[in-house]
């Protein structure tokens, strides 16, 4: 009598834990990765920093799908767009090629193309103005500096690229972190195992199943629809736009905090020019600085002045888009997609041009090396 009811308590267990299993393994290896999200970052993004996922995406893949913006997807404000993306061997977003890059870029989301797609990426486009292969790391592993990320990549250490590129947006400048030799040690050390497994393409896969597993789209997908046939989102709206931060971005910066990012940034500096390389720095302006007319306040933030202004003071070379984007913003270009907080391909056109211009000589940056003698002129494809 004991086995009989074990055995329909068995039965029981079985039929509730089933159906979640066979999602669970739909999702991880049989759907497409992004059958339950909304947009490729959730879709490819990494979890889990496994030995055979060294980047922050899941490495070879190419997806087309219709995303929706980060802030306010689901909702009235919601605007669809159709994005090819494509993930190298390393798992970062650019196209697999044998071309050494001449320029590197190490960048956050804004650099990685949230919400574009892969031909109107920066590096893509910045490749065209300036003829020469340009690589997008970005963005780091999560956790790590983006710096620490670079300099414990071999493939950059033994064939440092001309130029570094250092883009960050103003909203997340306060995460700069020093450069540190414990975690580049621990970086290093992942990737190395990683080129020592056997069968790596298997094993890649598999652990891009697992990593899938531990993701669980398709119970964020499940849950957040029914929180939002309970809980209507409630994203930070003003005049139709769809902002991050809201006023919050607009608050006035305390000089320490721009003295310690200065700090940070002559340490990168100094460190990657010490390897051969040429460094710029890229802030990108926030949705709220562009579109500062929109909020309530109406406050125009100077964070990025006062740190482009003290930069320069210590030869620090910077491409200035705080300009350029006010300007085109003034003359009525759209500079962000209604629904989410990154740039659009305008954004990122006159992003190029004017990083172009700088490392050709012509541009904003007050500080620009000898051209002739660095050996780095570059001209537009034709």
């Amino acid at each position: 009598m004991r086995n009989y009811w074990f055995k329909i308590l068995f039965i029981k267990l079985l039929v509730f834990i089933l159906p979640f299993a066979v999602m669970l393994a739909l999702d991880a290896f049989i759907l497409p990765p992004d059958f339950f999200t909304f947009r490729a970052w959730e879709a490819l993004k990494v979890k889990q920093f496994y030995p055979t996922l060294t980047g922050p995406f899941y490495p070879n893949q190419q997806l087309e799908l219709t995303e929706l913006g980060e802030l306010a997807p689901y909702t009235e404000y919601a605007v669809p767009k159709r994005a090819v993306w494509i993930t190298d061997e390393y798992g970062y977003r650019n196209r697999p090629s044998t071309e050494k890059p001449q320029v590197l870029i190490l960048g956050d989301s804004f650099c990685a193309g949230v919400k574009l797609s892969q031909e109107e990426t920066l590096p893509e486009v910045l490749t065209n103005q300036l003829g020469q292969r340009v690589y997008g790391l970005a963005p780091a592993p999560d956790g790590f500096e983006l710096v620490n990320t670079y300099l414990a990549t071999d493939r950059f250490r033994k064939e440092a690229p001309k130029v570094v590129i250092y883009e960050r947006n103003e909203g997340y400048l306060h995460l700069l972190a020093p450069i540190s030799g414990e975690e580049i040690a621990y970086i290093r050390k992942i990737q190395h195992r990683s080129d020592h497994l056997p069968n790596a393409g298997v094993a890649q896969k598999m652990a891009i199943g697992a990593d899938r597993l531990i993701k669980k789209n398709w119970y964020h997908w499940a849950s957040s629809g029914i929180d939002r046939t309970f809980t209507p989102p409630d994203p930070i709206v003003y005049n139709d736009e769809v902002f991050t931060f809201g006023e919050q971005a607009l608050a006035e910066t305390p000089q320490v905090h721009i003295e310690r990012l200065v700090r940070l940034i002559i340490s990168y500096r100094d460190t990657i020019q010490r390897m051969g390389a040429r460094f710029v720095f890229v802030p990108v302006p926030n949705k709220e600085n562009i579109y500062h007319e929109l909020l309530p306040s109406g406050r125009k933030p100077a964070l990025l002045c006062r740190l482009i202004s003290r930069l320069r003071e210590e030869g620090v070379q910077v491409v200035d888009l705080q300009m350029p984007f006010d300007s085109a913003y003034a003359a009525g270009a759209r500079l962000y997609p209604r629904d989410d907080g990154h740039w659009n391909p305008e954004a990122v056109r006159i992003a190029a041009r004017e990083i172009t211009r700088v490392i050709n000589g012509t541009g904003n940056s007050s500080h620009l090396a000898d051209d002739r003698k660095a050996g780095i002129r570059m001209v537009k494809r034709p």
